[in-house]
């Protein structure tokens, strides 16, 4: 019989390792992950990655042409937006086995506990932002938009 501590020191590592790989192979998902989303009235589609980022945008048809340049901006936007919630969920349901917890459960889930031994390996991860107050959050992009109006309307 082996030594107590020994043998509670293999086991950690053993564990530690098999983490280890679970995250290993999230962070090769997640450099190629992306959803497409087409507008309801299939006006526009939007690709985003894991980070949220807009990688592409696509017309399928030449109904765009025919939009008011406002309403040809909500349907971008709004579209925009879905994509990039559906990625978070995504995310989200990727990373639900190695938090220990079930979604939904009404508690955040720590995104640095989660990230933390990715960024010490000096992997790349995804911005971790604080939720945003209000009922309903705005994207980066619609931020962008607004700032660069106000400057604008000086």
């Amino acid at each position: 019989m082996g030594n107590p501590m020994e043998d509670r020191i293999a086991q950690s590592m053993a564990q530690f390792e098999e983490r280890r790989a679970q995250i290993m192979d999230l962070q090769r998902e997640f450099q190629t992950a992306s959803v497409t989303v087409t507008a309801k009235d299939r006006s526009v589609e939007v690709t985003v990655d894991a980070q949220g980022n807009v990688t592409g945008l696509r017309f399928p048809n030449s109904k765009y042409r025919s939009l008011p340049p406002a309403e040809l901006a909500a349907v971008l936007m709004q579209t925009m937006g879905e994509a990039r919630t559906q990625v978070r969920q995504q995310v989200l349901e990727a990373f639900q086995p190695l938090s220990g917890r079930k979604l939904g459960d009404g508690q955040p889930l720590n995104w640095e506990s989660l990230f933390g031994p990715l960024k010490e390996e000096g992997i790349a991860t995804p911005p971790v932002r604080p939720p945003s107050s209000g009922a309903s959050a705005r994207s980066g992009l619609a931020d962008e938009i607004t700032e660069d109006d106000d400057k604008d309307s000086r």
